[in-house]
C-alpha cells in the first residue's frame, strides 16, 4: 500500500486543493500524524508526500518533515514518491527554487529523503539529477540509498526477473505478479468492495413517516405544578425533572435536538443560567433556572416520540420508523416507490474522481468492465430488482455531466406537476442527491451549499406530503439549508462515495438487510463558517455562546435500526491491568 499525502493535505486554510496548511504542533501530533504512524507500524511499503506547504514550507523540500519526522522519528523505511511534478513545482509553483535544476538539488540533495519523482511524461528530473551528480553537487551515496529502496520494493512485489543462472526459458512474470493481476475484479474482490460500501453507510436520521417535528405535537403535563405562562420558553417542576421524575440531562436533550426536535435551541439555552447556584443571574419567566427551564417541557414530547417513559423503559407500541422499508409483497406497507435525484441511476456519481480517469467517469460501462465479479447495479437498478413493490423513476433534475462543472446547478428535467403527481402516487420517495465526479482543483467550490436545483427538488417532492428517504452521496459535507429537517424528510442516509458497489449497499440499507454502522468522521455543518470549528476545537472557541457552532449532526453521529437501552455499567474486574 501507499500512504498519502504526507502530511496535512486535509487541512487547507481555505478548503481549496493545494492550499497550504498552518498546523500547530499539537494539531500535527494529535490529529494528523497518528494515521500515518499506524500505517508505518503496519509495514506500509511506500508513501507519497503532500503537494502543498505546511507552515509556509513546501513539503517536497522539507528535510524536517520528510527526513527528521518521517524517516528518523516515525521509522518509515519504504519508498517515498512525490506527487505529480512536485520537484519541478519547487520552481514552477512554490517559487522556492530559482531554476528547475535548483529544485532537483533542493529535493534530492537537501536531505529530504525522496526516492522517486512522479512525472512519467517528462525526463527532466533524471536529466538534471545526472547533470548535478556529474559536477559533484549530489553525492552518489545519496543516489544509492534511493536506488536501493526502489529495488527492494520491486523485489518485495516480485517484479524483478530471476538471476540469469536460474531464469527459465522463456522468462515469464513471477507467480506473485500473475496472481495479483488475475485477482483484479475477482469475485472475492467484489465481495470485499460490497462489504466496504456497506460500511460507509451512515444513518443520520430516522423518524416515523411524516410525523412532523415533535414540537408540533401536544405537550403532556410535566408535573402537578402549574403550567408556566405562555411567554416562558418551556416548563418544568423547577428541579430539572421531566415527566415521571426522571432528570432532564444535557445529553438527553442534545439527543432530542439532534433528532430534529427543535424548540430548545441555543438561544433559549443561553438565556437560562446553569442549574448550579452562583453560575447565572437570569431566570426563566416562570422562575426556574438551569437547563431544565429551557428543555423540560420539550423532553416529554421527545420521550413520547421515542417511546421512552419517564422511568427510562421503552414502549414497544411507538410508531415504526420510516426505515427499513418493507415491500407490501413481504407483508409491509410500501407498495410503490418513487426513485429520483441525479445520483439515483449513476455509478459514476457513487464513485467520484479517480474512477477510470482522473476526473472520474459518467460512463457506467467503463466502471462495470467485463469481469464476472464486476457487475454492479445503480441504486435504481438495485431497488427495481426487489420483489414485492413497484418502482417508478423520474430523474427530477440533471447535473451537467461534464468535467470542471461542479459549481453548476441541477437543471429540472420533469415538470413540477409530474413530480408532485408521481410523489403523491408513491408510498415512499427515495431521493438520491450527489455531485458529478471530481478531484483536486476541478472540484474546488466557492460555496459549500448543495446546488439549488437539488434542494428545490426535495422541497417540491415534500409538497406532495409523502415520506421521503434522502440519500446523500457527496464526497464532502454539502450545506442542505434545512431540507433535511422538512417534516416529510423522515430519513437521511449518507454514504459519501461508496464506489461501484454503493448502489447495492444503499439498497440493502434502505431495506434493512444489514445494520447501518457508519459514524460521521466529521461534524456536518449548517453553515460554511462552522468548518472553522472542527469537533476537536477548544472549549473556548464558541459561536455566539454555543460550542455546537451550527452542526446538523455531530462528529461520531450515526443511528441504527436496533433498539438500544443503556443499563448500569458493570466492570469486568475490580482492578485495572
Amino acid at each position: 500500500a501507499c500512504m498519502k499525502h504526507f502530511v496535512g493535505y486535509s487541512a487547507p486554510r481555505n478548503g481549496h486543493d493545494r492550499e497550504g496548511a498552518w498546523l500547530s504542533r499539537r494539531e500535527l501530533e494529535q490529529t494528523y500524524l497518528p494515521p500515518f504512524q499506524a500505517a508505518v507500524d503496519a509495514g506500509v511499503q511506500s508513501a507519497m508526500e503532500s503537494y502543498q506547504e505546511v507552515n509556509g514550507e513546501p513539503v517536497v523540500g522539507s528535510a524536517a518533515l520528510l527526513q527528521g519526522l518521517l524517516r528518523e522519528r516515525m521509522g518509515f523505511e519504504g519508498l517515498l514518491v512525490t506527487d505529480w511534478h512536485e520537484v519541478g513545482n519547487l520552481h514552477d509553483f512554490h517559487r522556492a527554487a530559482s531554476s528547475p535544476e535548483e529544485a532537483v538539488l533542493l529535493a534530492i540533495g537537501g536531505s529530504s529523503s525522496l526516492d522517486m519523482s512522479m512525472v512519467p511524461t517528462d525526463e527532466s528530473f533524471s536529466v538534471l539529477m545526472e547533470r548535478l551528480h556529474a559536477r559533484g553537487a549530489i553525492d552518489e551515496a545519496r543516489l544509492d540509498v534511493s536506488a536501493l529502496r526502489v529495488l527492494r520494493l520491486k523485489e518485495w512485489l516480485g517484479l524483478l526477473p530471476p538471476p540469469p543462472a536460474v531464469r527459465p526459458a522463456p522468462w515469464s512474470h513471477s507467480e506473485a505478479t500473475v496472481r495479483l493481476v488475475e485477482s483484479v475484479g475477482s469475485a472475492s474482490d467484489a465481495a470485499l468492495a460490497h462489504e466496504a460500501a456497506r460500511a460507509t453507510v451512515t444513518l443520520l436520521k430516522n423518524a416515523p413517516p411524516c410525523a412532523g417535528p415533535p414540537q408540533q405535537q401536544p405537550l403532556p403535563p410535566l408535573s402537578p405544578e402549574p403550567a408556566p405562562p405562555p411567554s416562558s420558553p418551556g416548563g418544568s417542576n423547577g428541579t430539572g425533572e421531566a415527566e415521571g421524575g426522571a432528570a432532564v440531562g444535557v445529553e438527553e436533550c442534545d439527543a432530542y435536538l439532534g433528532e430534529g426536535g427543535g424548540g430548545c435551541g441555543w438561544t433559549e439555552r443561553w438565556r437560562c443560567p446553569p442549574t448550579d447556584p452562583g453560575q447565572g443571574d437570569v431566570a426563566a419567566d416562570d422562575g426556574t433556572t438551569g437547563f431544565a427551564c429551557c428543555c423540560g417541557a420539550r423532553m416529554a414530547a421527545w420521550r413520547t416520540s421515542r417511546g421512552v417513559g419517564g422511568d427510562g423503559t421503552v414502549d414497544d407500541e411507538r410508531p415504526p420508523m420510516l426505515l427499513p422499508l418493507r415491500p407490501s409483497g413481504e407483508g409491509g406497507s410500501v407498495g410503490r416507490v418513487l426513485v429520483t435525484g441525479p445520483a439515483a441511476d449513476s455509478l459514476g456519481r457513487l464513485s467520484g474522481g479517480w474512477t477510470a480517469h482522473w476526473q472520474g467517469t459518467l460512463a457506467d460501462d467503463e466502471i462495470r468492465g467485463s469481469r464476472p465479479g464486476a457487475a454492479t447495479p445503480t441504486l435504481l437498478e438495485a431497488l427495481r430488482a426487489v420483489d414485492g413493490w413497484e418502482v417508478d423513476h423520474l430523474p427530477g433534475c440533471s447535473l451537467p455531466g461534464t468535467a470542471f462543472a461542479v459549481r453548476s446547478s441541477c437543471a429540472q428535467t420533469n415538470s413540477s406537476a409530474e413530480l408532485i403527481a408521481a410523489a403523491a402516487a408513491a408510498d415512499v420517495v427515495v431521493a438520491c442527491l450527489g455531485e458529478d465526479p471530481h478531484t483536486e482543483k476541478p472540484g474546488d467550490l466557492d460555496d459549500l451549499s448543495l446546488d439549488a436545483g437539488q434542494l428545490d427538488l426535495v422541497r417540491l417532492l415534500a409538497s406532495a406530503g409523502k415520506p421521503i428517504a434522502l440519500v446523500l452521496v457527496t464526497g464532502r459535507p454539502r450545506l442542505l439549508h434545512g431540507v433535511e429537517a422538512l417534516p416529510q424528510v423522515n430519513a437521511v442516509l449518507q454514504s459519501f462515495l461508496p464506489g461501484p458497489h454503493g448502489g447495492a449497499a444503499l439498497a440493502d440499507a434502505l431495506l434493512g438487510r444489514f445494520e447501518p454502522s457508519g459514524r460521521l468522521p466529521i461534524s456536518w455543518p449548517t453553515a460554511a463558517s462552522s468548518l472553522l470549528y472542527p469537533h476537536w476545537h477548544a472549549v473556548t472557541q464558541q459561536c455566539d455562546g454555543s460550542r455546537t457552532c451550527g452542526v446538523a449532526w455531530p462528529f461520531g453521529h450515526g443511528l441504527s435500526y436496533s433498539r438500544l437501552q443503556y443499563g448500569p455499567l458493570l466492570l469486568s474486574s475490580g482492578a485495572l491491568p
